[in-house]
């Protein structure tokens, strides 16, 4: 544990070792990594086989006065496997600008420019300071690999939330390669990365051997204050990006300007409220009857689950900062700026991402640990997300017919969402006779438990995931014992065996005798609120019922207490937190 100032920034560095380090399919991939102990403020994770590399992070103290740091292999929502070594890890009071320093790379000493530090994050690199060749002045910053890899240059600036930035600069590049088949471009690129939040934008990926080219991007910041600035072979955001290049970059006279602020339009609802920017608020044709449909998605999630997210506190829907990603679940629900999300809710009433965000939300503890699985994928947190969307659309779709939704580049009423999931994505999966769970995706797994809706209403899951609410089993251990508890159950609540089918798509389950689950009265600290004892007469039709709630209060007025935290503490898109490896420590030095 060390003495800091309060709200300062710290740089910490140490040397990682790793053997065979995995990367994990969870929803945080983070290697060998160095952290403060007990929060979500880490570095960049290292994998596979590397000798020992030099790792570093910085962070705001907020208003703690002390902090503890540590090596560590994996992390919560992200188990792994293999060994690493941590030694010489050192912690650095520091003083970060608003704007970039030595951008040009002219000052220096000791082969090093002043106010950069350099990543290996991925693969072996070489960082050199070159006088040899440059856009302007003499010197230039290098990085180059024979091996697919992903290295960069780095610096900290401190940014002005709600603004939009223009970061742009010189590259030149010699034989730049991304690996055959690589969805997402890496190549050579100028990027911005939140430091304190989700934070990341680049320039167009250079590839192939080009003379110095001129490259910007502009981004928003959203709550970020703390970013990084980079040259970069390949790309590593602070969440899933992982694009891997090789070959060599240089960079020169980089530029980073402030070109406006971004006002913002708050409107709160029942359960959901937006706070957006305005420009954004502005493109919706109705914003309020969209937000009165969430708050209906969310009672009928509720309704599903029997229980609420966050105590039942609102849910905010917030314009945030540049990302790779869509949205991200949690609370706020975060989505890049732009006017894609209002298109789409002109278009058909309703979107897929806010609500599909919303069924992570309600991925309750303690209940989810009988039925999120994440081995395999079928099983996993998107799928489970899915799936109660889908039942969330079913209800809304009876409610309001005109509320359509583009699914797989055809439209159909929400009340058909379910359908089509099946005539896409299970209907093959069946017509092929597959039996190979272990490779079905998690499109397949939602679209054949629609087909024992279709069969049996929605009910029996009402049911099962109300008594998962109640219950105090242990998790099952493994994919399949979750797919079999959830099987059982069904069939009991169905009246009517299900195991079969479940057998018929490959999983290896059987039936067993129904028993009178053990129940526990939730504690006052559970995420999981329960509801009120449910009474209806056993159904088995597809469509279920519900009453929708449609009060709404515009306003236009600041969100409430909205000022933020100068910790950069940032929970990742996930609601279930596994234990951490044990690691190998060769020697820590904590200075």
């Amino acid at each position: 544990m060390h003495k800091t100032y309060a709200n300062a920034y710290y740089r910490l560095t140490g040397w990682i070792k790793t053997e065979n380090v995995a990367h994990t399919g969870e929803s945080v991939d983070a290697g060998a990594n160095l952290c403060l102990y007990g929060t979500y403020t880490r570095s960049e994770g290292l994998y596979g086989t590397n000798d020992w590399t030099h790792i570093s992070m910085m962070f705001n103290t907020g208003s703690s006065t002390e902090v503890t740091v540590a090596g560590r292999l994996g992390y919560w929502s992200g188990t792994t496997t293999g060994v690493a070594w941590f030694d010489d890890l050192q912690l650095e009071l520091l003083h970060i600008p608003t704007t970039i320093q030595n951008a040009g790379f002219e000052s220096g000493s000791s082969g090093q420019p002043d106010d950069w530090w350099t990543e290996s994050i991925e693969g072996s690199h070489t960082f050199l300071w070159d006088d040899s060749i440059a856009h302007g002045g003499s010197k230039s910053a290098k990085v180059s690999t024979t091996e697919l890899g992903i290295g960069r240059w780095a610096q900290a600036v401190l940014v002005d939330e709600d603004s939009e930035y223009e970061l742009s600069g010189w590259i030149k590049t010699l034989d730049v390669q991304d690996p055959s088949g690589q969805w997402w471009v890496g190549g050579a690129k100028i990027g911005v990365y939140g430091m304190d939040s989700w934070l990341a934008a680049s320039t167009p990926g250079l590839r192939n051997t080009n003379d110095w080219t001129y490259v910007s991007t502009r981004f928003i910041t959203g709550g970020t204050n703390f970013a990084r600035v980079t040259c970069t072979l390949g790309q590593a955001d602070s969440l899933f990006a992982r694009p891997q290049a090789s070959g060599t970059v240089w960079c020169d006279d980089l530029s980073l300007t402030k070109t406006r602020m971004l006002p913002r339009t708050y409107l709160s609802g029942d359960h959901i409220a937006m706070d957006v920017y305005t420009e954004d608020y502005d493109w919706f044709d109705d914003p309020v009857t969209y937000l009165a449909h969430l708050d209906e998605v969310y009672e009928a999630m509720r309704g599903l689950v029997n229980g609420v997210p966050y105590d039942g506190g609102l849910i905010t829907v917030r314009s945030d900062a540049s990302i790779y990603y869509g949205l991200l679940s949690g609370n706020p629900i975060t989505i890049g700026p732009g006017h894609s999300w209002m298109d789409i809710v002109n278009t058909h009433g309703i979107d897929f991402g806010v609500p599909h965000e919303l069924g992570h939300d309600f991925d309750l503890w303690p209940q989810s640990r009988l039925y999120m699985g994440g081995e395999m994928g079928f099983d996993g947190a998107e799928h489970w997300a899915n799936f109660k969307l889908v039942y969330a659309y079913d209800v809304l779709g009876a409610l309001y017919p005109g509320l359509t939704q583009d699914m797989w580049g055809h439209t159909v009423p929400l009340s058909q969402v379910g359908q089509h999931w099946v005539a896409v994505h299970a209907r093959p999966w069946i017509d092929a006779g597959r039996t190979d769970y272990w490779n079905m995706h998690h499109d397949v797994y939602t679209g054949l438990l629609y087909t024992l809706v279709q069969r049996v209403g929605w009910e029996p899951f009402k049911e099962t995931f109300h008594e998962y609410s109640r219950s105090a089993l242990p998790a099952p251990p493994s994919d399949e014992a979750k797919v079999e508890l959830l099987a059982n159950k069904l069939s009991q609540y169905a009246g009517m065996d299900l195991i079969p089918a479940f057998r018929s798509w490959g999983f290896p389950i059987h039936a067993y005798p129904p028993v009178d689950t053990p129940t526990v009265t939730p504690t006052a600290t559970s995420s999981n609120t329960p509801m009120p004892t449910l009474t209806s007469t056993p159904t088995r039709t597809t469509t279920p019922t519900v009453t929708p709630t449609r009060t709404i209060t515009p306003s236009v007025t600041a969100p409430p207490s909205r000022t933020p935290s100068p910790t950069p503490t940032v929970v990742p898109p996930s609601r279930v937190y596994l234990p951490f490896n044990v690691i190998k420590i060769r020697e820590l030095a904590q200075t």
